[in-house]
C-alpha cells in the first residue's frame, strides 16, 4: 500500500514540474515573440501591416470581443504585440530577425500577465544574440 502511495505522489509531483515548466515555456515565447514583433512590424510594408490587423481582429472577435476593433486600439503594448506575434505566424509572415521563428503560444493575454522577468530575459537575448534593443510596456 506504501508502494502504491509513493507512487501517486511521485506522478503527482512530476506532472507538477512538467505543468510549471510548459507555464514559463509559454511565458517566456510570449514576451519573446512580443518582443520580436515589436521589431519585425514596423518593418512590413503596408499591405502586410493590414493583414497582420486584420488578422488579429478576427482573432479578436473569435475570442467573443463585442467590439475587437476597440479591443485592439485599447491593449497595452505588450499584449498587441504578442496578438500580432500570432497574427504573423498565422499570416505566414517570420521575423525580421535572425534565424527566430515565433513560438507556439496559446494565449498571449494570459502567458504575458506578470511576465516581467520573461521579458527581460527575452530582451537580454536579443541584445545579447542580435545587439539590439527592444523595450514593450
Amino acid at each position: 500500500m506504501s508502494t502504491l502511495i509513493t507512487i501517486i505522489i511521485a506522478v503527482g509531483i512530476g506532472i507538477y514540474i512538467y505543468l510549471r515548466i510548459k507555464h514559463q515555456g509559454q511565458k517566456y515565447g510570449a514576451a519573446k515573440n512580443a518582443l520580436i514583433a515589436k521589431y519585425t512590424f514596423p518593418k512590413l510594408d503596408r499591405d502586410s501591416k493590414e493583414k497582420v490587423e486584420m488578422v488579429t481582429i478576427d482573432m479578436l472577435s473569435q475570442g467573443r470581443f463585442s467590439d475587437p476593433i476597440d479591443r485592439l486600439k485599447s491593449m497595452s503594448e505588450r499584449e498587441r504585440y504578442g496578438f500580432y506575434a500570432m497574427a504573423m505566424a498565422h499570416s505566414g509572415i517570420e521575423p525580421l530577425l535572425g534565424n527566430e521563428r515565433w513560438s507556439y503560444v496559446e494565449n498571449p493575454f494570459v502567458a504575458l500577465i506578470n511576465a516581467e522577468m520573461y521579458i527581460n530575459n527575452a530582451r537580454n537575448y536579443l541584445k545579447k544574440n542580435y545587439n539590439i534593443d527592444i523595450s514593450i510596456e
